[in-house]
């Protein structure tokens, strides 16, 4: 029986180890062995990959303090942790509710998750977090379920502790008043963690840089010389593009970039050579412009 504010931890500690899996039995007189754990899966260097935590039987807290699973070591990378824990509040025969409606259940739980390398060094896995309230109506019970994304490095032990604490239920089909303390709280056969190494992440596409528009690179570009290519390997792509031109003459690419205060103009010829270029304060309507200088005029005979 559940006393009034009684806490019940559940905790089923995941131990990487150099060897098979282990199965390990709660050590208090009388309690079953319901606790298996088992590498399922394993990467090309034999490290597991995938661990399971899983309970036999039905088990009932708060008598049953702690479980443990373990499994060979594990394998770097990525994982994803899943925790689904089937609980069930079943009142005393007196206090079925059979006659009187539907039972609501409330209880709080928390979930935490520790580290542990090959030096004994421990940390956490996971934020600490308030407990969370859980509630139901159906006398089946619930699942408390958490899912999270862990880094492990290779030979971590990982610890997950699942705290149930305050289980109660309200009677007649009430869900407040006063509240009832004296149901069996119980853990349902089942997976109820499951620790299994994700997919790496695809690399990421390489953003874009920011143009080099300093004074020493915009310097280089030499109006009359210099090519569209030369100018996209010096300053990049630009930030806008246009075409330029009249009646007279034919329509030129105009590039521009965009820097913190300012903007570099750069207009081309017809043979994408570089006839103008400008660097533009943002505050100024205006600015000294370098020209490619005109090709003489051919003598006459």
């Amino acid at each position: 029986m559940i006393r009034a504010k009684a806490a019940a931890a559940l905790t089923v500690a995941i131990a990487c180890m150099l060897g098979a899996a282990a199965l390990s039995a709660a050590a208090s007189p009388g309690s079953p062995s319901i606790v298996k754990g088992a590498c399922t899966s394993t990467d090309g260097s034999g490290a597991c990959s995938r661990c399971e935590v899983a309970l036999r039987h039905d088990l009932e807290l708060p008598e049953t303090g702690s479980l443990i699973g373990a499994c060979p070591r594990m394998a770097p990378g990525r994982y994803g942790l899943a925790v689904a824990v089937p609980v069930k509040l079943v009142p005393p025969s007196a206090n079925s509710g059979a006659d009187s409606g539907p039972t609501f259940f409330q209880i709080h739980a928390s979930l935490t998750a520790r580290t542990r390398d090959g030096r004994g060094s421990e940390s956490d896995l996971l934020p600490v977090a308030a407990p969370a309230s859980w509630s139901w109506w159906k006398p089946s019970g619930a699942a408390i379920d958490r899912d999270d994304v862990l880094e492990l490095e290779r030979g971590t032990a990982v610890q997950v502790s699942f705290r149930l604490d305050d289980a109660q239920y309200y009677l007649p089909n009430q869900t407040q008043g006063d509240a009832h303390h004296d149901g069996k709280l119980l853990v349902n056969p089942g997976t109820v963690i499951r620790l299994t190494r994700l997919p790496a992440l695809a690399a990421k596409a390489k953003t874009p840089s920011e143009p080099d528009l300093s004074d020493s690179t915009v310097a280089k570009i030499t109006p009359g010389r210099t090519r569209k290519a030369q100018v996209e390997a010096l300053l990049g792509k630009p930030s806008h593009e246009a075409k330029h031109g009249d009646e007279e003459h034919p329509a030129n690419d105009v590039w521009d970039y965009r820097g913190h205060d300012f903007g570099v103009h750069v207009e081309f010829d017809s043979h994408d050579v570089v006839a103008i270029i400008a660097k533009i304060p943002d505050d100024s309507r205006s600015a000294a412009a370098r020209v490619a200088t005109p090709p003489p005029a051919s003598a006459k005979p």
